[in-house]
């Protein structure tokens, strides 16, 4: 493939073409072989994923908290055992009848009343970030990710300062931590 279409392809995003492009650096700069070049930059996404873990971190702690949320909030609404052991650690509120506990959904309408104010709160906290992330975008400011992987790049950079910048930059940006590699 020509070294114009890498570069298109390149400015598109595409992760296969980045890693081509700084392949060809690699071959330019050290003046090796194609395979050799393939190894250095192997080497190099070695180092761009090092720190994966600790990058993604919050990603991996928002979603285990909204699955735990989530999961946790049937039995908290839907079982009997749990609506009446919280009501009583809790709630304290006054329990009806067994008679009128006796489905799921009479002890969702039980526990609904001190439920449904958590619930909603939650639900309007996440809807007031969203919308506070988009203008934030919309402002320039830069949310986590890409701060992220702006100092990844740098890090990049500075660790292989003998190839082109750019070219380093786009393939420290061009990958996650679950795709690829």
């Amino acid at each position: 493939m020509r070294h114009e279409q890498i570069l298109q392809l390149c400015v598109e995003g595409s992760y296969e073409a980045r890693r081509e492009a700084l392949i060809r650096n690699v071959m330019s700069v050290d003046d090796v072989e194609y395979d050799a070049a393939e190894e250095t930059v192997t080497e190099i996404a070695n180092e761009r994923k090092r720190l994966f873990v600790f990058e993604y971190l919050p990603y991996h702690t928002g979603m285990a908290a909204a699955l735990g949320g989530g999961l946790i909030s049937f039995p908290m609404i839907f079982h009997g055992d749990t609506v009446l052991w919280f009501n009583d650690k809790f709630v304290t509120t006054d329990v009806p009848d067994m008679k009128d506990l006796e489905t799921f959904l009479e002890v969702g309408s039980f526990s609904w009343s001190w439920m449904e104010p958590i619930v909603g709160q939650v639900s309007f906290v996440l809807l007031v970030l969203q919308f506070a992330r988009s203008q934030a975008i919309n402002l320039g400011l830069k949310p986590y990710g890409d701060k992220m992987m702006s100092k990844r790049s740098k890090r990049m950079i500075k660790k292989y300062p003998q190839y082109d910048p750019m070219f380093l930059d786009w393939f420290a940006r061009s990958e996650a931590m679950y795709s690829r590699d």
